[in-house]
């Protein structure tokens, strides 16, 4: 990933910020490998869920704190109206639940698993803030 220069598939802005970065290796015809690039975990999120034929083999995010790349199913995630992320989701991904709730201190919100962000569509709940994207 180019960070100013990768473009996301869901969303085509730019992926400029790695704190909000994810990555999806999906199963491609001619069952080769392709890595799909996304600037906020929303969009990762949405992506799937707007495309039911994907064969998804593993999904990416980085660690908010360390920047470093974490499996999406383990890591602990925090939904915050107070988070700027690239497309307003308000998602950040942690490596652990202690680490979640260390920065829910910061930016109040609820920590989530993989699995529960993963059955919606990214989209914040009806009460949460709706600003424009950070880009």
């Amino acid at each position: 990933m180019r960070y100013g220069e990768s473009i996301c598939v869901e969303c085509g802005m730019a992926i400029s910020d790695e704190r909000y970065a994810a990555a999806m290796l999906v199963r491609a015809p001619g069952d080769e490998i392709e890595a799909l690039r996304f600037d906020d975990i929303g969009c990762m999120v949405d992506h799937e869920l707007d495309n039911d034929a994907l064969d998804v083999l593993r999904r990416y995010v980085h660690d908010h704190d360390t920047r470093a790349w974490l499996d999406a199913e383990q890591a602990v995630y925090l939904r915050a109206a107070s988070l700027r992320t690239p497309m307003a989701s308000g998602l950040a991904a942690f490596r652990d639940r202690a680490a979640a709730d260390a920065a829910a201190a910061q930016w109040p919100g609820e920590t989530l698993d993989f699995a529960t962000i993963a059955g919606t569509i990214a989209v914040p709940p009806p009460d949460f803030p709706r600003r424009a994207p950070a880009h």
